[in-house]
């Protein structure tokens, strides 16, 4: 469609597509040298020893529970404002999400983790929304005090970073996606989990493969949860670019920031010495929908991330009632996803800026 601005894009070129074809004639599809080559490069790049693929961050996320004995009986603090695949793993493992409502930035509050923390508290996971890091100062000052364990979810939060350091190294485990609309993807679903604890790696490796320590050696009941050669082979190039992609990101964000700042919307708040990588740039104002449609009629495209928070998704509300978290309820009404990505250009960010001034006239 001519003109057509979408809310995201994924980069492609010519040596992914021969990637694809060394790989397809390679002969080695699954768990071979791309998969080795991008888990040690990855966790390097995060600053972890350690990296775990796997077919999703979903399922990473549920092995390390696995891996860590969370089940029945157990309670995960985290968000409601997340995708929901942050919390089917706690209720696949047996155990119970614990919401927290939020703070300004739409992440998790932490001065209201405390107060959830009871005997049967054994984990807190946080997430990255939107690629914007958490007050993680707090968090380990409850996770010392309480012997909790930290797990992060950092599926929206390649390269962010708290006073310096990525993000997905504070804690137990750190978990990242690389689904499509992510800063960086396999083209398709794929996760890891990293780690610099060596004897949970090595069970995560085992649970995600049949639980198998050798070919025919079972150690453990495991899971078909494995990454495949081609998909690892596009996150080797897609790693190589990554820092661009966030410096483009950013860069458009501040040309967001810059441009709307006069009109009647909330912009993203940066988390105090944190880096945001934008995988999403989120507005909030109340006449949403309205501005939507009308973006929409111009062949802008928008999101809203997310719509309905977990906590009133029916799958939870049957199994733990009504919850009531005012702050994610009214940012759930009001949030809207502007076009962000890293080839967007400063013409077509000016575009969407000038048609949001037409609208508010």
């Amino acid at each position: 469609m001519k003109n057509k601005i979408n809310l995201s894009e994924v980069y492609l070129d010519k040596e992914t597509e021969k990637k694809v074809i060394e790989v397809i004639n390679s002969g080695q599809y699954i768990l071979k040298n791309n998969c080795q080559e991008f888990e040690e490069k990855f966790s390097k790049f995060i600053g972890c020893k350690f990296g775990i693929l796997s077919n999703s961050a979903t399922s990473v996320i549920q092995l390390t529970l696995m891996a860590l004995d969370i089940g029945p009986g157990d309670e995960v603090i985290t968000t409601s404002l997340t995708a929901f695949p942050t919390i089917e793993p706690i209720f696949h493992v047996g155990a119970k999400p614990v919401f927290v409502d939020i703070d300004e930035t739409g992440n998790i509050d932490t001065d209201l983790i405390a107060r959830k923390i009871t005997k049967k508290t054994k984990a807190i996971l946080p997430v990255y929304l939107y690629g914007n890091p958490i007050n993680l100062k707090k968090i380990l000052s409850l996770v010392r005090k309480y012997k909790l364990i930290l797990l992060e979810d950092s599926c929206q939060a390649h390269g962010a970073e708290y006073q310096g350091k990525k993000v997905g190294c504070f804690g137990r485990a750190g978990f990242f996606s690389f689904y499509p609309s992510k800063n960086m993807t396999f083209l398709g679903d794929g996760g890891i989990m990293v780690t610099d604890d060596e004897k949970l790696a090595k069970k995560v490796r085992m649970l995600r493969d049949h639980g198998r320590s050798d070919k025919y050696i079972h150690q453990l009941v495991g899971f078909n949860m494995r990454a495949n050669e081609m998909q690892a082979a596009i996150g080797l190039i897609q790693l190589k670019h990554l820092n661009r992609f966030i410096r483009e990101r950013r860069r458009v964000a501040r040309l967001y920031n810059k441009l709307l700042n006069n009109l009647p919307v909330s912009l993203p708040i940066e988390q105090a010495n944190g880096k945001h990588v934008y995988h999403m740039y989120v507005i909030r104002l109340k006449e949403r929908d309205k501005l939507a449609d009308y973006l929409r009629q111009k062949n802008i495209y928008t999101g809203i991330h997310y719509p309905v928070p977990c906590h009133l998704q029916p799958a939870v509300v049957k199994r733990q009632g009504k919850i009531s978290l005012p702050k994610t309820e009214k940012f759930c009404k009001q949030i809207l996803s502007l076009p962000i990505y890293p080839k967007l250009t400063d013409v077509q960010v000016r575009r969407v800026t000038g048609e949001m001034n037409n609208f508010f006239k």
